[in-house]
């Protein structure tokens, strides 16, 4: 048994020859009542008539659908019933009368509740009615033929309170049931209501499975509202309306179609098509309103405007209909222009103003509205404007600038004129009188403006108007030249320096004053007699005397004239007052070259046996305490950084082996840092020498500087993308030696040293600068301060491996001013350059930094260049050395023992040239050189020279940190196999840079008992005690090295040549 959702009666399906339908049905449960009353003829359940009689199905009485019937209006939900409850409402007065549905509030109750109550539900369309209806004696309708099953199925259900609606999902042959659309049609419609728009009408619809259906509809100029049985009102929106009404309509804007569909809620959706005609609406412009101008005393014409308002925002369109005594024209923006006749105007002369004319203005809103205005205008009679004359001027007062004049007209009828101001000048006052005279006087501000001569300021502008009896007028334009005023400066003086001791620059400044308190501006010559001086626009200048001009003025024979120079300084206060002024200057003396520092006193003890150069005097922590690195941290307890900042003089020595992944900054000196008690090696990514401030080419003092180290056995491996840019920076230095160090994989330079001075590197490897900064990837010696004690001096390079490094082998250019003449010591010697790209370039000046002609200041060298050697690839056009260094006076070489793979035949002073076509120079010209060429070396540090034949094997077997990691055992297999690699030198063709010397677990530490420094086993090998430390004492040493130092020269030697086994 099965409950009918339309009927709210209980049917057999089968019973009544219909399918059963449930499997498109989501009826919510509900519970069935054994009896549900409604009232007379209300349909009800009768369990127990439908027991009796055997009845398999009751279904809902015909009467109940029959909309005379006396329970229509509470059980039919059937479209007939609903569109007689149509017919007897009350119809919109706005609306036509035809046959509408009443409104949603007004629908039956047996519509206002469908899906709660059994009793509420719609009737049994007519075409799933059955001809075997039986009515029983309740008004209830039963079908018989139900099997017995059958009716004890029902009463079971029936008699279950909680039993709720059941829609099996079967049909009679047991598949299952598919769903047929609605069908509808639009029963009617009415016409568009005259206030309001509103248009009404009705959908009629039908649903073969019986289901419930739903309307829905959205229009696009208007609102549509469906009721749950399918009457609808359409609304057009105010814009619609307005938009019909336009004169130009189209059959588009002047209907609005929209579809409403009808659902059954199980995907049967059927949709109607519903056009409407939209009912015009529109405003008529309002408020008219006309401006009218007098009219033009000369030519008659009159203008005005037209206005409205228009409720609906509407542009309206104006014609005018022909005046009777001229004619008018309309403009699109209201506004008219009306020229009367001659005749009118000849008319009007007799009439003084009092004759008039008037046209019609028609505003069409272009939606069906017009609206007329007449407009009235004078008409002037005929008149013609004075005609101007030439204005006269008088000359300008001397004093004041004041000019006088007069402009006269003449009048073609013969009207009296009168003259007054019409347009006043910007930059004076003007008085005009009633006769045409007028006077004429600038502001101060505007006669000084004037002397400047720019053509803006030296006029002024007004205008003069003369008029008739008739008010027609005429402009006569007047220009006046202003007289200009202006102060010359005054009180012209010097601020004069004396020469600077060492580049004989004389600084100094020129000030005057203004009565008018312009700004001043100054100027002067460029080249003098004797130098060259910059004036600035403030006053401020800056002589620089040639070097000649110096020498001069030092001779024993100078005159006073030879000892000055003098220049001219030329003041513009802008306002074409100019003054001048000579400004004398003294001309300095040029310093004496430095000469070469001492040697160090006989018998000083080396930083340790083997060290040598300018920093080989280095003591470095001797006498401090061991500070041992623990960790391969970038800071904290024991790290390296923190054993370098901690205070004292002090060995540090390592526990670990590996990388630290950071730059070090060395803040202080005193300091030994042996890499070589790492047992398997340390490698940092950059090691800086902090300089506070900061400083490129000015220099200052110093707050701290790194003073007296030693660093040893360290490799320094910055990395594209590393911490660091340059491997290793070494500024504010002095007494520095670095040992076995290997430095490679720097993104700007391996090296720079500024600032520094007694600093050695030796047997050391600098390797493969990466990137775009390459061909600068060397060493680059720059800045200098020799006033604070830091001039960029003393400097050794020797035994050095420099492979694959493109430029910089060193650079020197000391580009600071404070360098300007001063001499460098340098000893560059016993260094094997593999596979360079430049040559060696030692600046003859200051380069950037120059005087206020653009000239840089000299600088000196004294060099030692001993037994050095390049290993050039086929394709090197270049020499050894650059030879500017030989073309200054003052720059003394010793050099010897200088060779070239590429060029065996020469050596020396032969392998000096500029250019990169060395090889087509069979015998380089020295016509140039100024240079003294020594024939003995400097009296230098003492270096122990390789001879130049046997450096690679020496440098192949001593250089670098050891023990070597795959990267510096990379480099120097080329040059074991004298071989050049084919990699780009920007490059790291292996990625080696951070492998360590070691596979697997890094190496252990030796015990080391009392800490130390040296270890157990070694001390207790040398008589000493484990247990006890007293690293500082010089037992092992007659020349006085600590014992701390003994262990680790032994150290570094037993790790550079295996033989020398440490014991």
């Amino acid at each position: 048994m099965v409950t009918n959702r339309r009927s709210g009666m209980l049917e057999d399906s089968t019973a009544a020859g219909l399918p059963r339908r449930g499997r498109h049905r989501r009826g919510r449960p509900r519970r069935l009542q054994p009896y549900a009353w409604l009232g007379a003829g209300a349909v009800g359940f009768g369990l127990g008539a439908a027991a009796l009689t055997g009845a398999g199905s009751a279904h809902a009485d015909e009467s109940a659908a029959d909309p005379s019937s006396s329970s229509a209006s509470s059980v039919s939900s059937s479209e007939d019933a609903n569109e007689s409850r149509a017919v007897s409402s009350g119809a919109d007065p706005d609306d036509a009368t035809e046959d509408r549905d009443p409104p949603e509030s007004e629908a039956p109750e047996s519509q206002a509740d469908t899906d709660d109550s059994a009793t509420a539900e719609a009737a049994v369309p007519e075409e799933t009615a059955t001809e075997t209806d039986i009515v029983d004696g309740g008004g209830r309708r039963a079908h018989p033929g139900s099997d017995a099953e059958s009716r004890a199925a029902a009463v079971e259900d029936l008699q279950d309170d909680d039993a709720a609606t059941v829609d099996l999902p079967t049909d009679v042959g047991g598949s299952a049931a598919a769903n047929t659309e609605p069908t509808a049609v639009l029963s009617w419609q009415s016409s568009p209501g005259w206030l309001t728009g509103r248009v009404t009408g009705r959908i009629r619809a039908a649903d073969p499975d019986g289901d419930r259906l739903t309307y829905a509809g959205t229009a696009t100029t208007g609102t549509v509202a469906v009721t749950s049985w399918g009457s609808f009102t359409y609304t057009p929106s105010a814009a619609a309306r307005h938009a019909a009404a336009a004169t130009d309509v189209t059959p588009v804007r002047a209907t609005d179609t929209f579809d409403i569909t009808v659902s059954d809620g199980w995907g049967g959706i059927v949709a109607v098509p519903v056009t409407v005609r939209i009912r015009p609406a529109n405003s008529a412009p309002a408020w008219l309103r006309s401006t009218v101008a007098a009219p033009d005393p000369a030519t008659g014409q009159v203008t005005g405007r037209v206005t409205a308002t228009d409720r609906d925002g509407d542009v309206f369109t104006y014609t005018a209909a022909a005046p009777s005594e001229g004619a008018v024209t309309v403009h699109a923006d209201g506004s008219f222009t009306y020229h009367p006749s001659d005749a009118a105007r000849r008319r009007a002369a007799s009439t003084w103003y009092t004759d008039t004319d008037s046209f019609r203005v028609l505003l069409d809103d272009g939606h069906g509205a017009t609206r007329a205005i007449t407009v009235r205008v004078r008409i002037a009679p005929h008149n013609s404007a004075p005609v101007s004359g030439t204005p006269t001027y008088g000359p300008p007062d001397p004093s004041t600038g004041a000019i006088g004049g007069s402009v006269t007209a003449t009048d073609p009828d013969g009207d009296r004129i009168t003259y007054r101001l019409s347009a006043p000048p910007h930059r004076g006052a003007l008085v005009v009188t009633g006769d045409g005279r007028f006077t004429y006087t600038p502001t101060p501000v505007a006669r000084h403006a004037a002397a400047t001569g720019r053509v803006d300021s030296t006029t002024d502008a007004a205008t003069v108007e003369a008029g008739d009896s008739l008010g027609a007028l005429t402009s006569i334009p007047l220009t006046f030249t202003i007289l200009p005023a202006n102060s010359v400066p005054t009180s012209l003086r010097a601020t004069v320096g004396q020469p600077d001791s060492t580049t004989g620059v004389v600084t100094g400044a020129v000030t005057a004053d203004d009565a008018d308190g312009d700004p001043l501006t100054y100027s002067g010559s460029t080249v003098t007699v004797k130098g060259a001086v910059s004036v600035a626009a403030a006053g401020t200048f800056v002589y620089t005397p040639t070097a000649n001009a110096r020498q001069n003025a030092q001779a024993p024979d100078a005159t006073a004239a030879d000892r000055a120079d003098s220049f001219v300084v030329t003041v513009d206060d802008g306002h074409g007052g100019m003054a001048t002024l000579p400004v004398t200057v003294a001309i300095g003396s040029v310093p004496v070259p430095d000469p070469p520092d001492p040697p160090p006193p006989p018998g000083a003890l080396p930083a340790f046996p083997g060290a040598e150069g300018f920093g080989s005097l280095a003591t470095g922590g001797r006498g401090g305490s061991v500070v041992y690195v623990t960790n391969t941290n970038a800071a904290g307890p024991g790290s390296l950084q923190w054993a370098i900042d901690q205070p004292g003089a002090k060995y540090i020595l390592f526990k670990v082996s590996g990388v630290i992944d950071t730059q070090i900054h060395l803040t202080n000196g005193d300091v030994t840092i042996a890499g070589q008690t790492s047992p398997g090696g340390i490698t940092i990514r950059g090691l800086v020498t902090d300089e506070s401030p900061y400083q490129d080419q000015a220099v200052r003092a110093p707050a701290d500087f790194a003073e007296n180290w030693i660093l040893q056995h360290i490799r320094i491996r910055p990395g594209l993308n590393g911490p660091s840019d340059d491997g290793l920076r070494i500024r504010y230095t002095r007494n520095a030696v670095l040992d076995h160090v290997s430095i490679g994989n720097a993104t700007d330079e391996a090296v720079e040293i500024s600032y520094s001075n007694n600093v050695t590197i030796q047997n050391s490897i600098i390797a493969e600068t990466l990137g775009g900064h390459s061909f600068y990837g060397g060493v680059l010696m720059n800045y200098s301060n020799p006033a604070h004690g830091f001039g960029l001096d003393n400097i050794a390079l020797h035994h050095n491996v420099i492979n694959r490094i493109e430029g910089r082998l060193p650079e020197g250019s000391r580009e600071s001013l404070a360098a300007a003449y001063s001499t460098m010591n340098l000893e560059l010697s016993n260094n094997l350059y593999w596979d360079p790209r430049f040559f060696i370039a030692l600046g003859p000046n200051t380069n950037i930094v120059t005087d206020s002609s653009g000239n840089p200041y000299p600088i000196y060298w004294n060099l030692n260049a001993v037994n050095n050697y390049f290993r050039t690839g086929p394709q090197f056009p270049y020499g050894m050395f650059d030879d500017q260094i030989l073309r200054v006076v003052g720059n003394t070489l010793y050099v010897s023992g200088n060779r070239m793979s590429s060029y065996p035949s020469r050596s020396d002073y032969e392998l000096f040239y500029c250019c990169n076509d060395f090889a087509s120079v069979s015998n380089p010209d020295d016509s140039s050189h100024r240079a003294q060429k020594l024939s003995a070396r400097h009296p230098f540090p003492a270096i122990t020279y390789t001879p130049t034949e046997m450096l690679r094997a020496v440098l192949r077997d001593r250089a670098g940190a050891w023990p070597r990691d795959p990267m510096d055992i990379r480099l120097l297999e080329s040059v074991a196999g004298d071989t050049i690699s084919p990699a780009d030198p920007a490059t790291n063709p292996a990625g080696d840079a951070l492998l360590p010397p070691y596979t697997g677990a890094a190496p252990a530490a030796p015990p080391d008992t009392d800490g130390d420094g040296m270890p157990d086993a070694w001390e207790v090998g040398k008589g000493l005690n484990p247990l006890s430390a007293n690293h500082n004492a010089t037992t092992l040493s007659l020349l006085g090295y600590t014992d701390l130092e003994v262990y680790l020269h032994e150290l570094s030697a037993s790790l550079v040549d295996p033989a020398r086994a440490l014991g």
